[in-house]
Order: C-alpha cells, then sequence, then structure tokens
C-alpha cells in the first residue's frame, strides 16, 4: 500500500507540538541532513581521487619525445622553432 502525505498535512500535524518537540525534530533533522551531506562530500571526493587515477599518466617521455611528438602531430601547415631553455 502507497501512502502520499503532503507537506501542509506534516506542518499541520507539526503545528500543534510543543517547541521543545518542534526543536528535538529540528534538531534531529539538521543532524540527518550533516550526515547526508558529509557523506555526498566524501562520495564525490573518491570518486574523483578514483576517476584520477584511473587516467593514463605518461610521463616517461623525454624532453626531445615530447619535442618530436609536439613537431609531428602539427597542423594547417604552421611551423614554429622550438628552442630549447
Amino acid at each position: 500500500m502507497e501512502t502520499a502525505i503532503s507537506i501542509s498535512n506534516i506542518m499541520n500535524t507539526l503545528s500543534v507540538l510543543s517547541i521543545s518537540n518542534k526543536r528535538w525534530i529540528a534538531d534531529n533533522l539538521y543532524k540527518q541532513i550533516e550526515r547526508e551531506s558529509l557523506s555526498a562530500s566524501k562520495n564525490a571526493d573518491k570518486k574523483w581521487i578514483e576517476d584520477f587515477l584511473a587516467m593514463p599518466h605518461d610521463y616517461e617521455q623525454t624532453a626531445d619525445e615530447a619535442k618530436d611528438n609536439i613537431l609531428k602531430n602539427r597542423q594547417f601547415g604552421v611551423t614554429r622553432i622550438i628552442k630549447d631553455l
């Protein structure tokens, strides 16, 4: 059985509660929101790290090889001189 409760019905129900009960509910809702936000943030950080580590890291290329690759892959007939520093 599916039950649907509207926000206005919830607010009507909460309106009869004492201030201390309303405060308890609000405090617990905020705690739950903080836990869920922290968990979502940690998951996003973890995913970024996993994605970064999964990327190919091709840093074994020498400077001369990088220079040759740049020259070899030029397009549109543009020629520039690459000078050593």
